[in-house]
């Protein structure tokens, strides 16, 4: 079996696996939680990391275009640069796509330096370095925002500070 029908064939399975996965970078009870419901309004988090990975999966399937890529990685990315992970580990996703498919592999009788499961890789690993950029950016604008909201913070208190201070004088 070539490594494309194994992907097709056992795509339920591995997106099960690989959604498994990434839950169990939360506490056990939030990773309940977000397997319990796939639904939008009952778990946003849960639906938005399922469809995420989902629509990756699609995409590597039907080929590797970086500009369908992109945002799919994004809507993932933007769910864990959120969380309070080391990079590395919101970035494991990937690795742990990479092992859940060498495993089904494995199973079907691919060897482990299969020119299509070497080159499968590949791929992963270029969206890997595309991830890391992305989860860079996502950073920056968290810590951006926090600079931006303590700013809005010091200006009131000083505006408050001042009204008061007005106040005082006119006594």
């Amino acid at each position: 079996m070539d490594l494309e029908t194994l992907l097709r064939e056992q795509q339920d399975s591995i997106l099960e696996a690989w959604l498994n996965a990434v839950f169990e970078l939360y506490p056990v009870e939030a990773w309940r939680f977000l397997k319990s419901s796939r639904d939008f309004y009952q778990n946003p988090l849960g639906h938005t990391l399922a469809s995420g990975l989902r629509g990756l999966y699609a995409e590597l399937l039907e080929g590797t275009d970086a500009n369908k890529l992109a945002p799919l990685l994004d809507q993932v990315i933007r769910v864990l640069a959120v969380q309070e992970l080391l990079p590395s580990q919101a970035l494991n996703f990937l690795f742990y796509l990479k092992r859940i498919v060498r495993t089904q592999a494995e199973k079907q009788g691919l060897s482990p330096q299969d020119p299509e499961l070497l080159g499968f890789d590949n791929v992963v690993d270029q969206l890997l370095r595309l991830s890391f950029d992305i989860y860079v950016k996502c950073r920056e604008r968290i810590f951006q925002l926090k600079v931006e909201e303590q700013t809005l913070q010091t200006e009131k208190l000083i505006q408050l500070a001042n009204s008061g201070f007005g106040a005082l004088r006119k006594l």
